[in-house]
């Protein structure tokens, strides 16, 4: 194994989450409802009471539903959706990756949030507590309060923004948008 293909394997690790849990959760509840179904059959082939209900009520049941047997399998099919999706979906975290030739780079959306922020902070001239930076898998939002009297220039912070995240060249690729508050405060 070359250490490049060592290092794109680590960074798919660490930018798609397992799928593993929902595929146990997915068996587990597989496996006990195939038990309850032996425990009826059991029963029902010995003639004792059984414990929920017989395998016979049961198939009366579906052959002619009730609104109860109706909600109950709208209810399992929602649960059997997700779990397709869950297992089909890739489970993607939080995190960027960073291209480098000789590391593999992962960072958080925090730290890269936070790397936005502080370049627009610096680009506007406004005090650190007065931007606010978030990050998703493809958005970015740089959001800022001015100082009363002093308008910014929001297509030139956006610009400043974008160039800064251009020469990062986060994968997943993000667009930076800014928004400047409509009400300033008092003070630098």
């Amino acid at each position: 194994m070359t250490e490049q293909s060592l290092y794109r394997r680590l960074v798919r690790r660490s930018l798609h989450r397992s799928r593993s849990a929902a595929v146990i959760t997915a068996l587990v509840v597989l496996l006990l409802g195939a038990i309850y179904v032996g425990i009826e059959s059991v029963l029902g082939a010995l003639g004792n009471a059984p414990l929920l209900i017989s395998p016979a009520d049961a198939i009366a049941a579906i052959e002619k539903p009730t609104p109860v047997v109706l909600v109950g399998a709208a209810a399992l099919a929602v649960l059997g959706v997700v779990f397709v999706l869950l297992a089909l979906l890739p489970g993607s975290r939080g995190r960027h990756e960073l291209p480098n030739e000789r590391l593999a780079v992962v960072v958080d959306d925090g730290v890269l949030a936070g790397a936005i922020g502080r370049v627009a902070q610096r680009a506007s001239g406004v005090g650190p507590s007065r931007v606010s930076t978030t990050v998703a898998k493809r958005r970015g939002t740089v959001t800022i309060t001015p100082t009363s009297g002093l308008p910014l220039d929001k297509a030139a912070l956006a610009a400043t923004a974008q160039e800064f995240v251009h020469t990062l060249e986060p994968r997943p690729s993000v667009k930076v948008g800014v928004s400047v508050t409509s009400s300033g405060v008092v003070g630098a």
